[in-house]
């Protein structure tokens, strides 16, 4: 089969709407495959909280509200949506790909990218629905890019689409190289090419979006934890090296999926610049190379695909923040993208037209099989995290979030030990510190609970919980006067949340003060507190 530049015809276009059908048919049943998988009763927990789900940006929170009008708060509903929009993202693929290559090629690729195990992950899990929007504005712009009128429109389309994805996943930084990637394949082939106007609209918010967001980022936050991103104190020189060794990971991951255990260490990273990380890269720098030579050659899709991967790849790295996904195959949605259509080439450029189909058929049924285990590759959280405290027992994150499961099962006492051990591998561990003093106070032991809410208001001043959970420390304590600061601390950096206001209003009561109370509890009221005796 050869990559041809021949005219889309009715015969075509027949080809193409039979494709649509077997890529619909493989979509739903990578969604059947998923309503039996218990890791989705992790999801279920995070939707009994809407407001938890969207300051952790585990999913944006216009796609709650959407989510909420279309099929209710429930668990159905969430894997519905994520399944159309894998659905959406592979319709894209079908239509932009055909102006790569010819339709065949262009739905082979996408087949085994509606079936592939870490596409069909994405699909399953909730965390990950910002890497398949992501995906789903990139696709989008790729094919508002294409030839045709209204330039300027266009143009301020994909403006809004970068915008729109840069709200969604870092991912979306790839927008500008894609960009590139297909404007010199598309001027190979002899096709119409995305203006100037529209490079300059994606690479002009791209870079503008980040510098804001390095203006604005509080001092706090993520990007500046040591924890949440390991990198943060090494030199740069470190951190494109081990970088690019966590992408060797993720090109591991991406070929021979490993499975839901210890294997994925929670976002452990090895910081030590080992002969093996050095050998590694060197491999990965020099396939790249190649590749990227041959690419500037020929411009052939195999080459456009192992590019797509590397550049889709490069904005989830550790050198930038990462969002606590226990699920790190989320990452690879998008590059899964170039690796599909760089594995659909690759078949039928090995093999024969006759054999392609069975080869193909073949590797759709080994993927699907290894899709199904995966599925049964998950008990609960407890199991998961002791695994993963065995396999990496100097993980603070892993002692955590086995902590927080034990915690949530009620082993109080297990728990607590392993919050201590998360938090002497790592004393700036804001949430180790905030968990424990939680379980602590659960116990009735109020003074200890309150060292610990302490010191997460040091690591995080800003954090509003944290002051409330300080200011309920000291309330129990009968500190009422310190214990109304903290309340109105929390309120301040919370100004629409009631709950400050209700503590505060019983502290003021308690410390004699009614007419201060009173209007707490008003003022509560207006944020729309529900009170028993309303």
């Amino acid at each position: 089969m050869t990559d041809t530049d021949e005219t889309v015809t009715s015969s075509q276009a027949h080809s193409l709407r039979v494709w649509a059908g077997r890529i619909v048919a493989a979509v739903v049943v990578v969604y059947g495959v998923s309503v039996a998988n218990d890791l989705l009763l992790a999801d279920t927990r995070l939707i009994a909280d809407r407001a938890d789900m969207v300051s952790l940006d585990r999913v944006p929170a216009w796609s709650v509200e959407v989510q909420h009008a279309l099929f209710g708060q429930g668990s159905v509903g969430y894997r519905l949506t994520a399944m159309l929009v894998h659905l959406l993202n592979c319709g894209l693929l079908l239509l932009v790909a055909r102006r790569w290559t010819s339709a065949s090629l262009a739905g082979w690729g996408t087949l085994i990218f509606a079936i592939w195990p870490s596409g069909s992950q994405a699909v399953l899990h909730l965390g990950s629905q910002a890497e398949l929007l992501t995906t789903t504005w990139i696709l989008s712009a790729l094919w508002l890019s294409g030839g045709g009128r209204f330039h300027v429109i266009r143009a301020v389309g994909l403006l809004l689409i970068v915008i729109l994805g840069l709200h969604t996943s870092a991912q979306a930084f790839a927008l500008p190289l894609f960009l590139l990637l297909v404007h010199h394949r598309l001027a190979r082939r002899g096709q119409p090419t995305p203006t100037w106007l529209m490079h300059l609209s994606a690479y002009g918010t791209a870079a503008g979006w980040l510098l804001w967001k390095m203006f604005t980022r509080a001092a706090d936050t993520a990007i500046i934890d040591p924890l949440t991103n390991p990198l943060a104190s090494l030199s740069t020189s470190q951190r494109v090296m081990v970088a690019l060794d966590q992408g060797w990971s993720y090109a591991q991951s991406l070929l021979v999926p490993l499975r839901l255990s210890a294997d994925y260490g929670f976002g452990v990273i090895d910081v030590s610049a080992t002969l093996t990380t050095g050998v590694r890269v060197g491999l990965l720098l020099a396939l790249l190379g190649f590749v990227l030579l041959r690419f500037v050659r020929h411009a052939d899709l195999l080459s456009l695909g192992v590019l797509w991967w590397a550049v889709a790849l490069l904005p989830a790295s550790n050198v930038v923040s990462r969002i606590d996904l226990a699920r790190s195959d989320a990452y690879l949605y998008l590059a899964m993208v170039g690796g599909s259509l760089s594995l659909a080439a690759l078949l039928t450029t090995l093999s024969t037209s006759s054999r392609t189909r069975w080869i193909v058929a073949t590797l759709l049924v080994m993927m699907g099989a290894r899709t199904i285990a995966w599925c049964r590759d998950w008990r609960d959280d407890e199991h998961l995290w002791a695994a993963t405290v065995v396999a990496q027992p100097s993980s603070a994150r892993a002692h955590e979030a086995l902590a927080t499961a034990l915690q949530r099962r009620g082993a109080s006492v297990a728990a607590q030990a392993h919050y201590q051990r998360a938090i002497g591998l790592y004393p700036r561990f804001a949430t180790a510190h905030l968990n424990l003093g939680l379980s602590l106070y659960e116990e009735g032991r109020w003074p200890a609970a309150l060292d610990q809410f302490d010191i997460v208001c040091q690591l995080q001043p800003l954090n509003a919980t944290a002051h409330l959970n300080r200011g309920a420390a000291l309330f129990r304590q009968g500190l009422w006067m310190p214990a109304a600061d903290a309340y109105r601390q929390a309120a301040e950096l919370r100004p629409a949340w009631p709950v400050p206001w209700l503590n505060l209003g019983d502290a003021l009561r308690a410390a004699g003060d009614e007419d201060a109370a009173a209007a707490a509890v008003d003022h509560a009221r207006s944020l729309g507190a529900v009170l028993s005796f309303d």
